[in-house]
Parts: structure tokens; sequence; C-alpha cells
């Protein structure tokens, strides 16, 4: 077996085991006082980024989804004491699909404003919805973290000749394009049902348009 078959063995291990390396790191990332907004298209891995994050930090956290009745309950009331009492001694607040959670700008502001010690990070599939509302509330309370399709370096990185194994695939990027869910996938069959009907449509602009709102753009 050829070096570059052996290299295409790997990555195809890899990807399927869907341990796609993605050259974030969130926690670096991380401020306290500040909201770390993870933005992008849906089905780029922002998810998963959270569910590392969690694995791997040392910090006390505390998760919810945005699309749980309960989350929708807690955050959608900016209430400084029913806030401190949810989120006790933790030092991280991970807040996924946070756009459908009614008033969450100005609750992520009270939060940040009132436990300057927090560290928050949020992510929003439709995102320009979640840009929306909390654009103006956390003006100089957030950073943003921009997360896109994986890239040739991410896809071929770990492999000992990635130059080889990218012309190898080039024309199967090409064709299937380079979404997480994509990629892992094993057989022509499933990579076309998702190319035909991809994660991201309707996308969060057709979305916007579809819906007759304006999209502002978004400011740090």
């Amino acid at each position: 077996m050829t070096n570059l078959n052996i290299d295409i063995l790997v990555v195809m291990c890899i990807m399927y085991d869907m341990e796609i390396d993605r050259y974030i790191n969130l926690e670096d990332k991380l401020v306290a006082g500040k909201v770390l907004l993870l933005f992008g298209p849906r089905r780029t891995g922002k998810t998963t980024l959270l569910n590392n994050l969690m694995r791997t930090t040392k910090l006390r956290y505390i998760s919810y989804r945005g699309d749980d009745i309960n989350a929708q309950s807690i955050f959608s009331v900016p209430d400084t004491q029913k806030l401190s009492s949810v989120v006790g001694r933790s030092e991280l607040l991970v807040l996924d699909e946070a756009q459908m959670i009614p008033n969450i700008g100005k609750t992520l502001k009270l939060l940040v404003d009132s436990m300057p010690k927090l560290k928050v990070v949020v992510s929003g599939s439709a995102s320009f919805e979640l840009a929306g509302q909390v654009g103006e509330p956390l003006t100089g309370r957030k950073y943003t973290c921009y997360l896109f399709p994986v890239s040739v370096e991410e896809a071929v990185g770990q492999a000992t000749s990635p130059y080889a194994v990218f012309r190898e695939r080039l024309e199967e990027y090409m064709i299937y394009g380079m979404y997480p869910s994509v990629l892992t996938q094993i057989g022509t069959v499933e990579k076309r049902r998702d190319t035909l009907f991809p994660p991201h449509v309707p996308g969060p602009a057709q979305h916007a348009v579809l819906s007759g709102r304006a999209v502002d753009p978004v400011s740090r």
C-alpha cells in the first residue's frame, strides 16, 4: 500500500468517526464579563464545538439549549435574582440555539453586567436572527467568532502527504462541498442526498428575506 493510500485511509477514518479537527479553540477566546458569539451556517459544527468545550474545560459550567422550554422561561426575562440563582457558582455559561430565546440580548447584557467574572458562549443556527437580537444590547460586551464549513487544511491536515490527499479528493470536494455532515458520509448516495438538500437551506438570509425583516450588519 502506498503512502498516499495510507494517508487517504487515515483521513477517511478520522472523518467517519466525526473527528474532524477544527482549528478553533473556543476556550482561548473566552473572556470574563464578555459574551462570545459563535456564528455560522447550519450544520457547520457549532454544537460539536460547544460539546468539545464542555468535555475538555476545567471551568465549572452550566449549559442550556434555546429550543428547550425551560431555558426559554429562564433566559427570556432579564431578572437578576433569578439569573444569579440559576448560574450559582458556575464560571461558564453555554447557550446553544440562543436565537430561539426571546429577549436573549437584554438577558445576556444583564448577566455580564451583574456577574463580571462569568464567561459566556452563545451560538445560534439562524445567525442573522441571533445577531439582530444581541447586536445593540451587547455593544462593547461581546466577541464574535465565525465558523465556516471545513477548510482543506482541516480536512487533510493530519495526513503525512496532505497535498497528495487533497489532489486525490479534489473532485469529491468540488462536487459535494465541505460541510462536516457531507464529509463524514461513507457513500455517494448519502452525499448526493445532503448535496441536493443542503443543511444550510433555507439559510438565515433567505429566512430573513422571506419573513420581510431587515438584516442589520453585525457590529463588534
